[in-house]
């Protein structure tokens, strides 16, 4: 069996978008840990943690559970990519519909608003999932044979 050069240049380029997804995935899950371990220990200074969940509660810790989906889906991915996709998907579009409506802060108002959408930071959640489908995508599809 001969392997031609585009074989190899396919193989490669998945490889590469795996990678990329893998990495960007992992460091987004873990920017957020670190957000979340640093406003607890800050947070715990301030008021116990009965307290902080009664502020939080409901709509506060809605938001929050979709975030911890979102990093175990980030975790789970490298391992088993499929999974960590579609619950990555899925706990980030909970969390842009619940925010899009004003349903994640018990502060904000209820009802659309796209302001919150609109911050560039998502691009770093939404990039890991893009490259996870894009090298599923490009795995599946054929190179073009050799004339």
């Amino acid at each position: 069996m001969t392997v031609t050069l585009s074989e190899l240049d396919h193989r490669r380029g998945v490889r590469v978008l795996r990678w990329s997804a893998r990495t960007i995935g992992l460091m987004a899950a873990l920017l957020f840990l670190m957000l979340f371990i640093g406003e607890s220990m800050e947070g715990s200074q301030r008021e116990t943690f009965a307290e902080a969940v009664q502020r939080l509660w409901p709509r506060g810790l809605l938001g929050l559970a979709t975030f911890l989906v979102y990093i175990a889906a980030m975790l789970i991915a490298p391992h088993r990519e499929r999974l960590g996709l579609w619950l990555g998907s899925a706990a980030l579009g909970l969390f842009f519909v619940l925010m899009a409506f004003g349903l994640v802060s018990n502060e904000a108002p209820v009802g659309f608003d796209p302001q919150p959408l609109r911050n560039p930071v998502w691009l770093l959640f939404l990039a890991p999932l893009a490259l996870y489908a894009l090298a599923r995508w490009a795995e599946r599809r054929r190179p073009p044979p050799k004339p």
